[in-house]
């Protein structure tokens, strides 16, 4: 069967097979859906530190909020690129009253992927009483390619260093197409690293460095939920379609161009400049499941979560002879008490922690 198609923007080509076994390809019109507002509260910006975070100096990179969940509480972190916190990093984040917060996390609350992927996590203790934020759940992380095809819809969001707010985090949406899904690894010269990536048509740019890079598909693929099984696509509805973390922006891959013009009679290799060729490089969302969960972060999660436990029974039952303080010291630990004391950390004040 043949399908004439006269205007294939926004069609994609879908293989099926008929009653016979005859393979033939439908064309289906798609649209990327509109991303919904509290989605761009997921980024964070990153900045050298505290003075280049209140001045929004151009220069740093993107990072965004990720959620481990239990029965008993829910643990948050700082996802970004191992390179971009090397040195640690300010982090800059909206508060629901207007303006932002800097968080100072030093080089030693940074835990890289275990492997030497270029994944870095931090865990935080952010209240939503104070920040305006939306933590993405580590079970939306991909954990197989398998389920993806060449040409499928992803968007990204991060920090474009010249449009980045003064005032607040305005982080921008860019789009794209997954290029290519089973490339060789990539040299990372700086980090001297073979990094795993999944290949997007996509415009990266300096300061997009760890945004998070998501793809979309609508229902006519039909997509598992990853209710119970934990597919590969553990994807989330949206607007008709479906939608899951692929993982971070690392980088682009670089071009080379002749400049020519008059007069400049010289070798090619001279003539030859670097280019952004377009093609974003993506760490894969299943290396990210893999530094949430080293084994000395599981513990920290465990601890907490024991404290929690601790208190809750202390505070099950209170004597008829207790005084009113002795009621108060019995309060149970909340979840974000019980982080700081274990992260060894201060509420926030202000805008710094």
């Amino acid at each position: 069967m043949m399908f004439d198609v006269t205007n294939p923007t926004g069609l994609r080509w879908i293989a099926r097979t008929d009653s016979v076994g005859g393979s033939y390809c439908l064309a289906e019109r798609v649209e990327m859906p509109n991303i919904p507002a509290e989605w761009l509260d997921c980024v964070v910006f990153l900045y050298e530190n505290k003075d280049a975070a209140q001045k929004g100096a151009p220069y740093g990179g993107t990072g965004y909020i990720a959620s481990v969940t239990s029965e008993i509480c829910t643990h948050l972190y700082i996802v970004t690129n191992a390179h971009a916190v090397e040195r640690g990093a300010a982090v800059r984040v909206n508060l629901r009253g207007g303006g932002f917060a800097v968080l100072n996390i030093p080089p030693g609350n940074w835990y890289d992927h275990p492997a030497g992927d270029d994944v870095s996590v931090a865990p935080v203790v952010l209240e939503n009483a104070s920040y305006r934020l939306t933590a993405f759940p580590a079970d939306w992380l991909l954990t197989d390619v398998a389920p993806l095809t060449v040409g499928d819809d992803c968007f990204f969001m991060g920090r474009h260093i010249w449009l980045d707010g003064k005032q607040r985090n305005t982080p921008s949406v860019r789009f794209g197409n997954i290029s290519m899904l089973d490339a060789e690894p990539v040299w990372q010269k700086g980090r001297g690293f073979y990094q795993e990536s999944i290949v997007v048509e996509a415009r990266s740019l300096g300061g997009f460095s760890g945004s998070p890079v998501f793809t979309y598909r609508d229902n006519s693929f039909g997509v598992a939920t990853g209710d119970g099984d934990q597919s590969a696509l553990s994807a989330v509805p949206i607007h008709g379609g479906w939608v899951t973390l692929l993982g971070i922006d690392w980088g682009h891959m670089s071009a080379r161009e002749a400049l020519e013009a008059p007069g400049m009679d010289m070798p090619r290799e001279d003539k030859d400049m670097a280019l952004n060729s377009g093609m974003m490089l993506v760490v894969p969302g299943w290396k990210i499941r893999e530094a949430l969960n080293r084994q000395d972060l599981v513990r920290m999660r465990e601890e907490a979560e024991r404290k929690i436990q601790e208190a809750d029974e202390s505070a099950g039952a209170v004597m008829d002879s207790a005084t009113a303080d002795d009621r108060v010291s019995l309060k149970p630990l909340d979840p974000a008490t019980a982080l700081r004391a274990l992260l060894n950390v201060k509420p926030e004040s202000g805008d710094e922690a």
